[in-house]
């Protein structure tokens, strides 16, 4: 798989339940988080979640998931 650029992208995933629960894979760095606002950079480009009272429930960049509540 690539991307528009022709560099190869990690399969990634995002998921969003009752739009208060969110996972995601191919993170590869959180570049920013406070209570209101995840900026993440992952296999497929910047992922950027806005919302309120954020909570990274788990972060795993060896693993390259996330998941977060809020």
């Amino acid at each position: 798989m690539t991307n528009d650029f022709n560099m190869p992208v990690t399969p990634h995933r995002l998921e969003l339940m009752d739009r208060a629960h969110l996972t995601v894979s191919g993170v590869e760095d959180v570049v920013r988080f406070d209570e209101n606002c995840i900026v993440t950079t992952t296999s497929a480009g910047t992922l950027i979640t806005t919302g309120e009272e954020l909570h990274i429930g788990k972060l795993s960049l060896d693993g390259g998931e996330m998941q977060g509540d809020g």
